[in-house]
């Protein structure tokens, strides 16, 4: 059934159903997985299973996949937010542990390359568990761009190895 692809299903407070929809509702309901929103962001927070989280604040972890092509790399991009009006400065970054959900990067982990701007591309240490995986970022200066290589890819073998980005640092 529909519903039981979702882990919470949100409904508004006066929510009107009837019949069918009335029933699966309750059926969801008596396994925990209904939320009755009250309008409040904070009620809704505590529910939602975040996919992505970077264990330092002002970081952006904005992760991109191919829906039409599983084995295309999985792309992260990373936006450091920690800037200083009064200083015209941006507070470096460093030791970034990353975590993506299974639902992001769905098979076994060939490797990743961080892309910074003005830096040679560095390969990143992860670890990858049945639930997602975690990465270590070293450094974090304005942006940085991840790209995560599936094992058995064509991306992951030398025959078919895809060329590396080009990036310029934004004037």
């Amino acid at each position: 059934e529909l519903l039981n692809r979702f882990d919470i299903v949100i409904l508004p407070r006066n929510t009107q159903l009837k019949g069918s929809q009335l029933a699966a509702i309750n059926e969801l309901d008596a396994l925990g997985r209904i939320h009755v929103w009250d309008g409040s962001i904070n009620s809704l927070l505590p529910k939602v299973k975040s996919w992505v989280s970077c264990d330092q604040e002002k970081v952006w972890v904005l992760p991109r996949t191919h829906p039409a092509d599983t084995l295309a790399p999985v792309i992260v991009h990373m936006i450091n937010r920690d800037y200083s009006l009064i200083g015209d400065q941006i507070a470096v970054k460093n030791n970034l542990n990353i975590n993506l959900d299974k639902a992001i990067v769905r098979l076994p982990v060939h490797s990743i390359k961080c892309y910074s701007p003005g830096e040679s591309p560095v390969s990143l240490s992860f670890i990858q568990t049945q639930e997602g995986i975690e990465i270590s970022v070293p450094r974090l200066e304005y942006w940085n761009v991840l790209r995560i290589i599936y094992s058995g890819s064509p991306a992951g073998t030398v025959k078919y190895e895809i060329p590396e980005p080009c990036i310029y640092p934004n004037p």
